[in-house]
């Protein structure tokens, strides 16, 4: 661990939640112009760290000391944190879409004349000064519902650059963004390291940390593993350690496509979203969409399962025409949709895991017309149990998960379902290495068991990975349809860039 320029130093830091040990005795310490990779898998303990940094916890025990001063526990709050420059780049950004850049920039430390009046050509001049910093070129006065997530999340660095932070802590940044905008991120990153900021980044991405890190610290199951150069790890090795166990990291997949169609779509259309898309899905299939951020991939999804109104087209499912006019019919018909987005659209937060598993089945759960409290705690149990989710019990809110076992309780309410096609848009997106595998696995005992898979990924490991056929999408079309016979992700990206003709494989 290097010592020199030290920053922050946490020593024995300790948070226990009702029933869970989130962390025990965690060291972890970051020197000026340093980058700091955080990894470890869903539940090991990284946020709870970082929170406990940002001062949204409270450690139960340890120290901190930050900048050469030992920090009160207790009287840590986010927004002293922020003050003495702490700084956090959540992967919910923190905004408000209907103001201004520079009124985000300032809002809670307004710049003022005369100790009276809000000052907003400073304020202006000062965000763009900020701006400058991290290479956004827009106006100031733009409102945030007009930028891209990549130009968000510019925003909000400039925003923790406004609190003079010391040290910045990325949450997940790449999640929502291209390969391009991730690249221009990094590229910011390398140029606040060189003017000395310490940086913290949590990813599961691991290819990412051989990128940008000098450093690497991993937690499991709430306890410090070690602290690593980052140029003397490979990823076999942070994955043992990670999960404490070799994770088969393999590409390739083997199985036996059936020839039936199960859904045939013919010339799909949305808006100006989706543009005359056809494809046939075969049983037993994995057939991945993949293309850019924007392209098209879940506006297909979404009009299939009658979410959006399509303009034109016809699907047809086991060789009848289906219209799939609401969620509910298309769930009636076989076909489910594990959205993206789970705290969003695929959990009931608010509610316990054993609710969010029987949410969709409850018909096939009730007793003389009456909910049977005792057929959904046993199937609830069932679920728990085949799937491998980690909670303390079927009582607590699905809240409380981790990312990958939120994530498996989705799967667990479409398993009972029994439906036929299952939807998977980005579906290990923010989910570590071992969830990863638990999820693959599971995807391939559906399709195994005669299921069919669509796949919308940004992640071109997994898209090579899992998938038979892939169909590419680019500007609402679909640029081509290939078989995944040896293919590169190069080969995959000329299509999606508009590199390649059109080619599409039946």
């Amino acid at each position: 661990m290097n010592d020199t320029n030290n920053l922050l130093k946490m020593q024995g830091i300790s948070k226990e939640f009702p029933g869970v040990k989130a962390l025990q005795d965690v060291d972890f310490s970051l020197s000026a112009g340093e980058v700091r990779i955080l990894i470890g898998e869903n539940g090991a303990g990284k946020s709870t760290l970082m929170k406990i940094l940002a001062g949204v916890y409270q450690a139960d025990s340890g120290t901190i000391t930050f900048d050469g001063n030992e920090l009160e526990l207790d009287g840590l709050t986010p927004r002293k944190a922020l003050e003495m420059g702490i700084a956090t780049i959540y992967q919910e950004l923190n905004l408000n879409n209907y103001t201004s850049v520079y009124e985000n920039i300032f809002y809670g430390k307004e710049l003022l004349r005369a100790g009276l009046f809000i000052d907003i050509k400073g304020q202006i001049r000062e965000a763009k000064k900020l701006l400058d910093i991290v290479g956004l070129d827009v106006d100031p006065c733009t409102r945030i519902m007009d930028l891209s997530i990549a130009e968000m999340q510019m925003v909000e660095i400039a925003k923790a650059l406004s609190f003079n932070a010391k040290i910045i802590i990325f949450d997940e940044p790449t999640s929502s963004l291209s390969e391009t905008e991730t690249r221009t991120l990094f590229s910011i990153i390398a140029n606040l390291k060189q003017q000395g900021y310490g940086i913290i980044y949590i990813s599961h991405r691991l290819e990412e940390l051989f990128e940008i890190g000098d450093t690497c610290t991993v937690l499991r199951d709430g306890r410090y593993i070690d602290t690593r150069a980052v140029k003397d790890l490979t990823i076999p090795e942070l994955i043992k350690m990670m999960v404490g166990r070799m994770v088969d990291a393999s590409q390739t997949h083997t199985r036996s496509v059936i020839e039936d169609v199960v859904l045939d779509v013919q010339h799909l259309s949305y808006r100006d979203r989706v543009k005359d898309v056809s494809f046939t899905l075969k049983k037993g299939e994995c057939l991945a969409f993949a293309g850019l951020v924007g392209s098209g991939r879940t506006e297909i999804a979404k009009t299939l399962i009658g979410e959006y109104t399509r303009a034109s087209g016809t699907v047809r499912y086991h060789g009848k025409e289906i219209e799939n006019k609401s969620v509910a019919e298309s769930v009636k018909n076989g076909i489910v949709y594990l959205s993206e987005d789970r705290k969003k659209e695929g959990l009931f937060l608010k509610h316990s895991v054993q609710m969010n598993i029987a949410i969709s089945s409850l018909q096939k759960l009730m007793k003389r017309k009456l909910l049977d409290p005792g057929k959904i705690r046993k199937t609830s149990l069932s679920s728990i149990e085949q799937l491998n989710i980690k909670t303390p019990n079927d009582q607590v809110n699905a809240e409380t998960l981790s990312g990958g076992n939120q994530q498996k309780v989705i799967i667990a309410k479409w398993l009972l379902t029994q439906a036929q096609v299952y939807i998977f848009d980005e579906p290990t997106r923010g989910i570590d290495v071992g969830a990863k595998a638990e999820i693959y696995k599971l995807m391939e005992s559906l399709l195994a068991e005669g299921a069919s898979i669509i796949m919308i990924s940004s992640e071109m490991p997994e898209v090579l990975r899992m998938a038979d056929r892939i169909l590419i999408m680019r500007e609402g079309c679909c640029q081509a349809i290939i078989e995944n016979d040896n293919l590169s992700q190069e080969d995959v990206l000329h299509y999606a860039i508009g590199a390649n003709t059109y080619h599409v494989c039946t």
